[in-house]
């Protein structure tokens, strides 16, 4: 799985966790004191996925209001996605073009609403927005 981080610009990455930071927050394991681990170890079926790792995502100066968009893109083992993903911004709406091999679509996130509309190439769009309280 790689992730394009497209907002906000020039965010820094830090990778957080490995053996005893698996749920650190602030200085602090929050593991429940192995409780976590020791309920994965006894589920017999279809047991937790509790992460060991995860990304922090800073931006370069905080702001009163940051906004992030980051584009999980799968793929195969050894193959890499081809998808493109090109950031789009119009003031202070954020949103980005995904491009791929026999389709694309943008996702417009506005600023002074909630939700997402959604741009076909074909032309068709769908608004999923509501306004902001």
């Amino acid at each position: 799985m790689a992730v394009e981080v497209l907002f906000p610009k020039k965010a820094r990455l830090e990778p957080i966790g490995g053996e005893g930071y698996e749920f650190w927050v602030d200085g602090i394991n929050y593991d429940e004191n192995g409780a976590v681990w020791e309920t994965v170890r006894k589920s017999p079926k279809n047991p937790p996925e509790p992460g060991r790792w995860r990304v922090e995502i800073t931006p370069p100066q905080p702001q009163e209001r940051d906004k992030f968009l980051m584009v999980l893109k799968p793929s195969l083992r050894g193959e890499e996605n081809q998808t493109q993903v090109l950031p789009l911004q119009a003031g202070e709406t954020i949103g980005c073009r995904i491009i791929g091999d026999d389709r694309s679509l943008s996702l417009i996130f506005p600023d002074r609403a909630d939700g997402v509309k959604v741009k076909f190439n074909n032309g068709m769009e769908i608004d999923l927005t509501v306004p902001r309280q």
